[in-house]
C-alpha cells in the first residue's frame, strides 16, 4: 500500500506522523520504505541521522538526483534507496532493519526548476512539464511498492511535479491538521487539491466529493488531528472536521517526547524511549487504523 501525508499548510506534523508510522510499521516487522518529497528534509535526516544524510547528499544518493537523472537519463529508483535506516529497535529480533528511505535534500525545488528547463523545448506547457516529471516519479514508485508492504511519502506543503505525483500514485491519503480555528479550512483546501490532482483517474472534481457516500471517501483519504492540546477549541475543530471528513478515531497528542523525537539515537532505542508512553500509544493506534484502511483498499 501507498499512503501520501500531505497538508498544504506547514507546521501540521506531516513529517511526525510519516516517521511515527515509519519506525511502528518496522518495529512490526513490515518492510516499509518512505520517500522524502519535502525539500526541508527534516524526515530524512530524523531517520538517517545528519551524519548519514550528509553523506548521502556528498554521494548524489538523494531525491533531486533521482528527479534529474530518472527524468533525463532513466535510471532506476532503486540505487536512491537507503536501506537500514531509523534509530528504533524492533519489537523482535531481526538480521536488518526493515525501514528504508529515499532521502531528500533542500535542492530538490531547484531540480525541478532544472528538468524544466531541460525539458523546456519538448514541453508543451508548464502543465505539460508537470505531467511528465509526474508521469515519470508515479511509474517508478508503483514499480518499487512491489517490493515493500507499504511505502510512505512525505509530500511538502506547496503543490509540485513530486506532490502531484504522490497524490496520483497513492492508495491512501493521510491529512494531518492542527486542530484550531483555521483548520477546516486547510483540510477543505489540501482536499479539493488532492481531487483536483486525481480527477482525471477519479473522473469526479471536488464539488462532486458530497455526492460520494462517506465510506466511499474513507477508502481514499483520512484527516488527523496532531499536536491536538485539551482545549475546548481544539475539540470544536476535530467535531467539526469529522462532521464533514473522514478522520482517524485516534489524535496525536502535543507532548514533549514527541517534539524531542527529531533528535537521532546512535544506539536504537524502544519507541516508547523514542517517542515517550503517550506517543507510542498514539503511534500504535495511527497502525491499527491504517492497517484496517489497507485491508479495505488491498
Amino acid at each position: 500500500m501507498i499512503t501520501a501525508i500531505a497538508n498544504r499548510k506547514g507546521g501540521v506534523g506531516k513529517t511526525t506522523v510519516t516517521c511515527m508510522l515509519a519506525h511502528v510499521f518496522a518495529t512490526e516487522g513490515r518492510r516499509v520504505l518512505v520517500i522524502d518529497f519535502d525539500s526541508q528534509a527534516n524526515a530524512s535526516m530524523l531517520l538517517l541521522g545528519v551524519e548519514r544524510h550528509n553523506e548521502a547528499k556528498e554521494a548524489g544518493i538523494t531525491v533531486d538526483k533521482f528527479l534529474l537523472n530518472g527524468l533525463l537519463a532513466g535510471q532506476a529508483l532503486d540505487y536512491f534507496v537507503l536501506d537500514d535506516a531509523g534509530d528504533v529497535r524492533a519489537s523482535r529480533a531481526r538480521e536488518k532493519s526493515s525501514l528504508s528511505v529515499v532521502a531528500s535534500l533542500d535542492a530538490l525545488e531547484a531540480a525541478e526548476d532544472d528538468a524544466k528547463l531541460a525539458l523546456s523545448r519538448e514541453a508543451a506547457s508548464y502543465d505539460d512539464f508537470q505531467n511528465r516529471i509526474s508521469n515519470v516519479l508515479g511509474a517508478e514508485i508503483r514499480r518499487i511498492a512491489a517490493d515493500y508492504e507499504h511505502v510512505l511519502i512525505d509530500c511538502p506543503p506547496s503543490i509540485s511535479a513530486a506532490m502531484i505525483a504522490a497524490i496520483r500514485v497513492a492508495d491512501h491519503v493521510v491529512v494531518p491538521y492542527v486542530p484550531d480555528h483555521l483548520a477546516m479550512n486547510g483540510v477543505t483546501r489540501v482536499v479539493s487539491e488532492m481531487f483536483d490532482i486525481r480527477q482525471e483517474e477519479n473522473k469526479k472534481r471536488f464539488h462532486d466529493v458530497v455526492k460520494i457516500r462517506r465510506h466511499e471517501r474513507a477508502l481514499r483519504y483520512h484527516t488527523l488531528p496532531n499536536m491536538a492540546p485539551n482545549t475546548e477549541v481544539a475539540r470544536g475543530a476535530i467535531e467539526e472536521i469529522a462532521r464533514h471528513h473522514p478522520q482517524f478515531n485516534m489524535m496525536v497528542p502535543r507532548s514533549a517526547a514527541i517534539a524531542d523525537a527529531f533528535r537521532w539515537r546512535s544506539e536504537p532505542v524502544t519507541m516508547t524511549e523514542k517517542y515517550g508512553a503517550e506517543g507510542r500509544k498514539a503511534a500504535e493506534s495511527l497502525y491499527r487504523e491504517l492497517s484496517a484502511v489497507e485491508r479495505m483498499v488491498a
